[in-house]
């Protein structure tokens, strides 16, 4: 169950924090004063990018690999964006069922790496080292994209405004 305390830990950092946050995601995204693509761009990091990158790096931290990526495809186009679970129309080259033709160059990287990890345990790119530079895979994009390695978190004002721990977390 949600509580109240979950529900505005945003509004609870304090108007100035709130600000910071608000202005830092506007320098993420193509136009800023669009507020549906901020509350995008903010419920995605919430929900999905800062779990998955926080699993990935106590993963790490135990010892054991974690190997991670970011769609940076966007199947439907821009106003669906990079849905959750898009990436299963890469992983088993589906791309199709939404009305898009598989790029050549993704069926042999990205349904390759599915294929590889559920082989040997590894999708043939490193595995997620949390200090270092280029430590994640960009799924999707052009042919000049391939086999690119990003940095997760980005080191951007967005990163250092979250907080450490979300109050659901404690």
């Amino acid at each position: 169950m949600v509580t109240g305390a979950e529900q505005f830990a945003v509004r609870d950092a304090g108007d100035a924090a709130s600000a910071k946050l608000l202005n830092a995601y506007r320098s993420r995204i193509a136009d800023p004063e669009d507020l549906s693509d901020l509350r995008g761009a903010f419920l995605t990091d919430a929900l999905y990018r800062i779990p998955a990158t926080r699993l990935a790096r106590a993963q790490a931290g135990a010892g054991g690999r974690a190997y991670h990526y970011l769609l940076v495809d966007e199947p439907c186009g821009p106003a669906m964006g990079a849905f959750h679970g898009a990436d299963l129309l890469h992983v088993f080259d589906k791309l199709s069922l939404v009305g898009a033709d598989t790029p050549e160059h993704l069926t042999a990287r990205d349904v390759g790496a599915w294929a590889a990890f559920a082989a040997t345990g590894s999708p043939g790119w490193p595995a997620y080292a949390p200090e270092a530079a280029g430590n994640s895979r960009a799924i999707g994009g052009s042919p000049a994209d391939a086999r690119r390695m990003i940095t997760e978190p980005p080191a951007d004002d967005v990163t250092t405004l979250w907080p450490v721990e979300m109050p659901w977390e404690a």
